[in-house]
C-alpha cells in the first residue's frame, strides 16, 4: 500500500449530543448547493482566502473560493465532470494544485481557460496512459510541490518523486525527478529551510525484494540523495527509520513522527527537541496510522485520531476541539497561515459534508460551506 504523507483519511468523531454549530448565512448559502458535499479545504497563502471542491452526485464537481471571512460570496474556479479528487493543496503562485484521477493538474485561482495537466517527462509517465498520481506535498513556502507517481502496475511497478516548481505569475515548472534509481520512492516532507525534500524508499525489483524503507535527503538545487542522517538538519538523527510520517515544527527546535507502535499494535506520534539531551514524547497513540501537522507558531500540534486534537509539544494542553459533536471528520485540519484558526471538512452520518473553521483552543466554531 502506498503511503504519502498528505494523503486524507477519513475517521468517525467521538458521538456527542450537539450538532456542529451553524449560522443562518451559512446556511442560506449553501441552501441551493444542496445537492452537493465540501471536500478537501485550503486556506490561501495570505489566509485571506479558503478553497474546497463540492462534489456532485452526477459526477461532476466544482473548485470554488471564498473570502475567509463569514457570510461571503462563493466564486467558482472550475467547474467540471469526472472524479474528484485525492487532494487539494492553494499553492503560492496564484494556483491550486488538485489531483483529480490519473495525474496532476493545476487550477487557476481567477478561474479561466483549462487546467493545466502536468506531466513528469523522461520518467516512463510523460502521459496520463497506465501512470497515476498519488499524492503530493507542499514545501514551507509552497513554492515546490512533491509528487508520488508511478504505473502501479505490479508485480514490477516502481514509484518515483517528481518536482514542481510554482512561481507567482510563471506557468508551473515540472523539473528532473530528484531521484531517478529503480526504487519506490515516497516523498514524506521539506526540511524547515524548504530546501531539502525528504522522502522514505526501498529497492524495487523483480521479483520483488520487500526490504526495511530508508531515509533519504536530497537538495532542491540539485545533488545525489543523502541518508537523511547525513542530510545537516537538526534532529535529524533523532527520526526513526520507520517513520510514516515526520515534520520538523516551523522554528527548527522540534521534530514529531508516526511510526509503529509494535508493544501494542497501535501507531504513535512521538516529538523530541531536535537540539539536547532529551528522549521522545509520547503524544497520541492511535489503532491506525493517522495525520498531524505543526502549528505556524511551533506552540502547537493538531493530530486525526478518531478526534480532532489540539496538543502542545511538551505532552500538556490536550484539547478535543469538537468535544460533544457527532460528527465525522474527513481528512486533515489546516492550520491557517497565522496560526489563528483550523480549517476542516466534517459531517454528520448521513454524510453531508461541510467546511469548518475552529480556533485552537476548540472555540469560534464556524461553517463556511
Amino acid at each position: 500500500m502506498r503511503v504519502v504523507a498528505v494523503l486524507i483519511v477519513a475517521a468517525g468523531l467521538a458521538a456527542g449530543a450537539t450538532p456542529l454549530a451553524d449560522s443562518a448565512a451559512a446556511s442560506h448559502r449553501a441552501a441551493s448547493l444542496s445537492a452537493e458535499n465540501a471536500a478537501f479545504a485550503s486556506w490561501s497563502p495570505d489566509g485571506k482566502q479558503i478553497a474546497f471542491v463540492y462534489l456532485s452526485s452526477r459526477k461532476r464537481y466544482r473548485i470554488v473560493r471564498m473570502s475567509s471571512n463569514p457570510a461571503r460570496a462563493v466564486h467558482t474556479v472550475l467547474a467540471a465532470k469526472g472524479y474528484c479528487c485525492r487532494q487539494l493543496e492553494w499553492a503560492a503562485d496564484g494556483r491550486i494544485l488538485v489531483n483529480p484521477d490519473v495525474g496532476l493538474k493545476s487550477v487557476r485561482v481567477q478561474g479561466g481557460g483549462k487546467p493545466k495537466r502536468l506531466f513528469f517527462a523522461g520518467s516512463g509517465c510523460d502521459n496520463s496512459y497506465g501512470c497515476q498520481t498519488y499524492g503530493f506535498i507542499l514545501s514551507p513556502n509552497r513554492k515546490y510541490a512533491a509528487a508520488a507517481f508511478g504505473p502501479g502496475q505490479a508485480p514490477n511497478d516502481w514509484q518515483q518523486i517528481g518536482l514542481v516548481k510554482l512561481a507567482p505569475g510563471r506557468k508551473p515548472v515540472v523539473l528532473p525527478p530528484p531521484h531517478t534509481a529503480d526504487s519506490y520512492d515516497t516523498p514524506l516532507t521539506f526540511s524547515p529551510d524548504g530546501r531539502q525534500l525528504i522522502f522514505s524508499g526501498f529497492s524495487s525489483s523483480f521479483p520483488p525484494v520487500f526490504s526495511p524503507p530508508t531515509l533519504q535527503a536530497i537538495r532542491l538545487a540539485g545533488g545525489d540523495p543523502v541518508p537523511l542522517t547525513q542530510s545537516g538538519i537538526p534532529g535529524a538523527s533523532r527520526v526513526p527509520t520507520d517513520v510514516t510520517h515526520v515534520q520538523w515544527s516551523p522554528d527548527g527546535s522540534w521534530v514529531a513522527y508516526v511510526e509503529e507502535d509494535d508493544t501494542a499494535g497501535n501507531w504513535k506520534l512521538e516529538v523530541v527537541p531536535t537540539t539536547g539531551a532529551s528522549t521522545p514524547r509520547e503524544l497520541a497513540s492511535c489503532a491506525g496510522n493517522f495525520d498531524f501537522s505543526w502549528s505556524p507558531t511551533s506552540k502547537l500540534v493538531t493530530y486525526q485520531c478518531s478526534r480532532l486534537m489540539t496538543v502542545r509539544p511538551d505532552g500538556t494542553h490536550l484539547t478535543n476541539l469538537l468535544k460533544g459533536r457527532r460528527h465525522l471528520l474527513a481528512g486533515s485540519a489546516q492550520w491557517s497561515p497565522d496560526g489563528s484558526r483550523l480549517l476542516f471538512v466534517a459531517g454528520p452520518f448521513s454524510f453531508a459534508y461541510h467546511v469548518w473553521t475552529v480556533r485552537p483552543n476548540g472555540r469560534d466554531l464556524t461553517r463556511r460551506s
